[in-house]
């Protein structure tokens, strides 16, 4: 079992590995799918554009959790701890609670994204040594 500390580094681990190829829906979908689709078991609003998405986001939260709803709310960034960016119902999520809800991911994603991104490295190296990518490993031409 995951620490909450090495499960919050795990998640500050990735905050800088965004990369151009990491953009598209297929490894999302992919791991939602791996995860059992969570994002269909519960309401979701949200919000993009350039200004206000902090306060429209406030606003909406405050107003459902006024009329009685249990509200969860992510923003980005956060000042000083990750744990400011996962609200439930108005309070930051608990080391404890943030590690349960990222090790099912962390188990998934290596299970779903590591290999495929393994692949494409395997490829790269393939292409840069002048051999055709395959699927099949250890297999000469």
């Amino acid at each position: 079992m995951a620490t909450p500390d090495s499960s919050i580094r795990y998640l500050l681990s990735l905050l800088g590995s965004i990369r151009k190829e990491s953009f598209g829906l297929q490894r999302m979908r992919r791991l939602v799918a791996e995860l059992g689709h969570p994002e269909r078991a519960a309401g979701i609003v949200h919000i993009a554009g350039t200004n206000g998405k902090g306060s429209t986001a406030a606003m909406i939260e405050s107003g459902l959790r006024a009329g009685g709803r249990s509200v969860g709310l992510y923003t980005s960034p956060h000042l000083s701890r990750i744990n400011e960016r996962f609200l439930v119902n108005g309070h930051e999520a608990s080391d404890e609670a943030l590690a349960a809800a990222i090790e099912p991911v962390r188990r998934a994603s290596e299970r779903v994204v590591v290999p495929a991104m393994r692949l494409r490295a395997q490829s790269a190296a393939s292409a840069k040594a002048g051999t055709a990518p395959s699927s099949h490993q250890g297999r000469r031409k």
